[in-house]
């Protein structure tokens, strides 16, 4: 699979729209973000992790990336990143409840205020796992 597919990343000047190519590189996946004259690749064994790996790099330039896998409460199980090779990714939230957490696209747009670091983003999971042993509501 070879896509393309325009993006929208946040920066301290203001929200752009850059290119964003998904590839299947053997049984990896590949990411090449490119704009402003500037381009980060990133490479890992499903699009959620390929997308946090291109993601440490662009944290460390101030930019973020506005899709759903940049969201901090965004997760992708196991069973998505081994069946469905994390391109669907889950939307948990603390507290949690009984019900599954809705899944959405893991590169599908996001507002600019709803993404965060990878950082925030390990940090959430930390957080919703340690509720797990928290009843639910």
């Amino acid at each position: 699979m070879n896509e393309s597919r325009v993006v929208r990343i946040a920066t301290s000047k203001g929200i752009k729209t850059w290119e964003l190519a998904i590839e299947r590189v053997g049984r990896d996946w590949l990411l090449d973000l490119a704009g402003d004259g500037a381009s980060w690749s990133a490479e890992g064994p499903d699009v959620f992790e390929a997308l946090r790996h291109l993601r440490t790099q662009l944290d460390s330039a101030g930019v973020l990336l506005c899709v759903n896998g940049s969201r901090p409460e965004a997760w992708a199980s196991g069973m998505q990143r081994d069946m469905g090779e994390g391109r669907v990714v889950y939307l948990c939230t603390i507290p949690r409840d009984a019900t599954r957490p809705p899944q959405v696209d893991t590169l599908g747009e996001a507002n600019a205020d709803a993404v965060g670091t990878v950082i925030a983003q390990n940090d959430f999971h930390e957080r919703w796992m340690a509720s797990f042993s928290e009843p639910a509501n």
